[in-house]
């Protein structure tokens, strides 16, 4: 008969085992920050309101929207002083603390890093307003973390603020323990910036659970056959969130859009498709605000679930190119969430 451990010695050696595993798992993400500067801006065109410089991968879309796609970076091991000077004037150090007061790179929970991250939305050309994603790589000495975030660009006095939510997809060396970890952001959304993140427990939300927090995410590309076109899209947030817009463009041979659904609910299914507003740009647009078949609870995504938003073309043969289209989903809940892309460069 195998022979018991006595019940206080059971009590220690769980102690010590749960004490060496808070231990391998490591301390929880901190407050961070990013510094740096936008890389690929072009002079922008002569239109009144403009400002003089603009991402070079920038589009009218037929909705009269634009999208983008914006690459930065920060940070001693990205940092190029000839570049930084041939574009803003200076080198990067100086341009960083010229414009923001900070050096270019991370601080906080990933102090003396660095950092690079592409970034696509759609916006009104107007006040610049909008909605964004993107990825965000960070490297230190200590290892590697690469987060992914969604959110919008606020039109304020003083140009557009950034906030929204992000998540760690996964780390290296120090910041292997923190994948899955997430929380909130915000900062200037000039070209050169800084933003400062805020992990979960880290935010006024009492044991980290913010009701009123977006977080809400899209799948890199839809799915494009046939007739149809689904897009994923996952409520990372504590609330189920309602579709309360959805604007799309897409090309004019797809044809009109016939159906929209949103998982196994129809939204809509009348045709939609209006020609382009600005003279130039082909395509069509669709804007839906209202109208909606079925109850409130069919346009809702749970908290903590995901859904695919599903549009049906009038042709049966669509284009199967991904940055032929343009996605944005907005929420009652004050959420929104985009789906934005650009042709491969040429070889």
């Amino acid at each position: 008969m195998k022979r018991l451990l006595p019940l206080p010695l059971l009590i220690v050696a769980f102690l010590l085992l749960a004490a060496g595993l808070a231990t391998a798992a490591g301390p929880e993400i901190e407050p961070f920050s990013t510094t740096g500067y936008t890389t690929n801006i072009v002079p922008a065109p002569d239109i009144p309101g403009f400002p003089p410089l603009i991402p070079s991968e920038f589009q009218f879309l037929p909705s009269g929207q634009v999208k983008f796609h914006i690459a930065a970076q920060g940070g001693p091991a990205v940092d190029d002083d000839l570049f930084c000077t041939a574009l803003y004037g200076a080198p990067c150090q100086a341009v960083c603390f010229g414009f923001t007061g900070q050096a270019c790179g991370t601080g906080g929970y990933f102090a003396g890093g660095s950092f690079q991250f592409d970034e696509w939305g759609v916006v009104d050309p107007a006040t610049f307003g909008g909605a964004n994603f993107g990825k965000l790589k960070i490297t230190t000495g200590q290892g590697q973390a690469d987060l992914r975030f969604s959110g919008q660009a606020i039109p304020t006095l003083s140009g557009p603020v950034a906030q929204g939510s992000f998540l760690v997809e996964k780390g290296t060396g120090a910041y292997k323990h923190d994948k899955k970890e997430e929380g909130t952001y915000s900062g200037g959304a000039g070209f050169v910036f800084t933003v400062d993140y805020a992990p979960l427990a880290f935010t006024p939300c009492p044991g980290g659970i913010c009701p009123d927090r977006c977080a809400v995410f899209g799948a890199a590309e839809p799915k494009l056959k046939k007739d149809d076109l689904k897009w994923k899209i996952e409520n990372e947030g504590e609330t189920a969130l309602t579709v309360s817009r959805i604007t799309v463009n897409w090309p004019e041979a797809n044809g009109s859009i016939t159906k929209v659904k949103l998982g196994s609910k129809t939204l809509y299914d009348q045709p939609l498709g209006s020609s382009s507003v600005i003279t130039g740009v082909l395509g069509l647009f669709t804007v839906i605000d209202g109208g909606w078949l079925g109850a409130e609870a069919d346009r809702q995504i749970g908290a903590d679930k995901h859904a695919d938003l599903q549009l049906e073309f009038a042709n049966k043969e669509i284009s199967e190119e991904a940055s032929d289209y343009t996605l944005v989903v907005e929420f009652a809940e004050g959420c929104a969430v985009p789906f934005a892309a650009f042709p491969p460069p040429a070889p």
